[in-house]
């Protein structure tokens, strides 16, 4: 079982910068970039499409746009990751903040991270979704190139 303690852990981009080790790319899922999309927004998704679909932020920074339950930060005027944080939200495959951890590997498989991790990558490992989990749920799911997002 993973925490938000765990705040270093990495996602796929990372494990294949530095050469840490992955799982097997046959032992594990490969989601496509398709699956890499929440409330319609993914990475490389641009701010009218954000805007269209969730409206305007509560909260706007140059980088970031935080709405209820989600958070939306862009680098080079695309969106480079989101942060889920409501129940409000799922992702393609149905998980959502809340679910119980036997969920996860449910809809998604064997993880692509380290044991003990909730991290899923894409077909080329530069994308990838991370699911925090805290007594047993789910608290948060990162969508994206990201590495430490805390």
């Amino acid at each position: 079982m993973m925490n938000t303690a765990v705040s270093a852990t990495f996602l796929c981009l990372a494990m294949a910068v530095t050469g840490a080790p992955t799982a097997d790319a046959q032992s594990y899922t490969r989601l496509s970039d398709s699956e890499f999309v929440v409330a319609g927004i993914g990475p490389g998704a641009d701010s009218s499409l954000v805007h269209k679909l969730l409206g305007a932020p509560s909260h706007k920074t140059s980088a970031t746009w935080q709405y209820n339950g989600i958070e939306v930060v862009f680098a080079n005027a695309v969106v480079d990751w989101v942060r889920v944080r409501s129940r409000r939200y799922s992702t393609r495959r149905g998980l959502r903040v809340g679910d119980d951890e036997t969920r996860i590997t449910a809809l998604y498989g064997r993880t692509c991270g380290p044991p003990g991790s909730y991290t899923f990558c894409g077909p080329e490992d530069h994308r990838g979704l991370m699911v925090i989990v805290q007594h047993g749920k789910v608290i948060e799911l990162r969508i994206g190139p990201q590495i430490d997002h805390d």
